[in-house]
């Protein structure tokens, strides 16, 4: 009996990946010649062992899908691998398990739970239709009774201390019971025309997409932004505070800092220094205003006058952004004419966050100056109250005017299309 064929990625490519990069790979049983396939399209072969090669991804941030297919001896595919480039890799993993009753209706949900440290999560959220749900240290959630024939989406996720996070969906309460995390897509767009729209012009792939659920629930913002407060000093001195809170209901704030941390957590075979960049854990709106997270936090372990690469953080906020399926935007706090010393332009960050599908916004605390020879497009003047509460208005108008839409299956971005003639929708970007 021939043994089992497998192939697996020996290189986990993390963070932001581009130009020339090495691929190994873990290639067991009768395979004869491993395909390697970027976005479904061939770019190498691997004919022998040690099975090891190296890719062109060009200098475009892109989210891709490199896939390995293994071919037996007749060249049939035996085996396969794949893996998302420039997209969020988790550190955490997140199940949902419902528990029912005799009539097979959810009235519980169990999570369970792992991470790379094995430590206790510091926060366990649950949303039932963008809802808050109460869960218990065990990960244990109550569930209310579902409709029977109409779709509600549980929604749920886990952090740990060190900033890693990941999230699950399931479906309560129609045929298709329960569809994991990894079976569907949230997709942001703006409805004018209500969820029909959604589910008469959303295309995954090219077909009609089937929409699950839509909802609005909360939102999040991560903000890169300068170690010290500095910040404070450019934008104002000793005025009072600013005491306006974004006004969304369960709004979170992350924090990227835009200088490379040593002691951020790697991957084994990791081919990227993007995960050097760290993110805060959740901060909730209410706990403090804007003008407050832009200036008081301070990094503790920051190290004097480092190299900051303002655009490639951008880059790693826009990723944090997208993991987590709501309502979403990054904002970039210019302070100083500190130089990038970043690998990646600021235009070239733009156009990869506009692919993610998650809007940036570039805010100056000191009067603008020629913010546009670094390559920013289009930045605001956030240096007093009221030219901030101005850009706050419009950031909230941003976040407010996204819905998201859940759809079946595991999608890249740039698979998700609108139809030829959509009316009343629009992609986020």
């Amino acid at each position: 009996m021939r043994s089992a064929a497998s192939v697996a990625f020996a290189s986990l490519f993390v963070g932001m990946v581009t130009g020339v990069q090495p691929v190994a790979l873990n290639v067991a049983g009768p395979v004869e010649e491993v395909r390697l396939l970027l976005d479904g399209r061939e770019i190498a072969r691997i004919l022998s062992p040690p099975w090891r090669t190296a890719i062109d991804l060009g200098h475009e941030l892109v989210p891709r899908k490199l896939t390995a297919v293994g071919l037996d001896d007749l060249g049939e595919e035996i085996a396969r691998a794949d893996q998302h480039l420039n997209l969020p890799r988790s550190s955490a993993e997140l199940q949902i398990h419902l528990e029912r009753d005799g009539s097979g209706q959810a009235r519980s949900a169990r999570l369970a739970w792992g991470g790379l440290q094995g430590e206790k999560p510091s926060a366990l959220r649950a949303a039932l239709d963008g809802q808050p749900l109460v869960v218990d240290p065990s990960g244990k959630i109550a569930l209310p009774a579902a409709d029977r024939g109409r779709g509600t989406l549980l929604t749920a996720e886990i952090e740990f201390p060190g900033g890693a996070r990941s999230s699950a969906a399931a479906v309560l309460g129609v045929p298709q019971d329960e569809k994991a995390a990894g079976q569907l897509t949230a997709v942001p767009v703006r409805l004018k025309g209500g969820a029909a729209a959604a589910g008469r012009y959303l295309l995954a792939g090219g077909r009609p997409a089937t929409v699950v659920a839509v909802e609005d629930g909360p939102a999040e913002l991560v903000v890169v932004r300068p170690l010290v407060s500095d910040s404070a000093r450019a934008a104002g001195g000793a005025r009072p505070p600013l005491r306006t809170d974004l006004s969304l209901p369960g709004t979170r704030l992350r924090i990227v800092w835009p200088f490379a941390h040593a002691s951020s957590a790697s991957y084994p075979g990791m081919s990227s220094d993007a995960i050097l960049f760290e993110v805060t854990p959740a901060i909730e709106a209410g706990e403090g205003g804007l003008f407050w997270l832009l200036t008081a936090p301070k990094h503790p372990l920051a190290p004097v006058n480092p190299p900051l690469r303002w655009a490639d953080a951008t880059a790693m906020a826009g990723q944090a952004a997208y993991a987590c399926g709501c309502r979403r935007a990054v904002l970039l706090v210019l302070s100083s004419d500190s130089p990038d010393w970043g690998k990646n332009p600021a235009e070239r960050v733009e156009r990869y966050l506009e692919k993610l599908r998650v809007p940036l916004k570039v805010w100056s605390l000191e009067k603008p100056k020629v913010w546009a020879a670094d390559g920013w497009s289009a930045v605001e003047d956030a240096s007093t109250n009221s030219s901030m509460r101005a850009a706050l208005r419009r950031l909230q108008k941003e976040l407010e005017s996204q819905t998201i839409v859940w759809i079946e299956g595991d999608w890249m971005p740039q698979e998700i299309t609108l139809a030829p003639g959509a009316e009343g929708i629009a992609l986020v970007r």
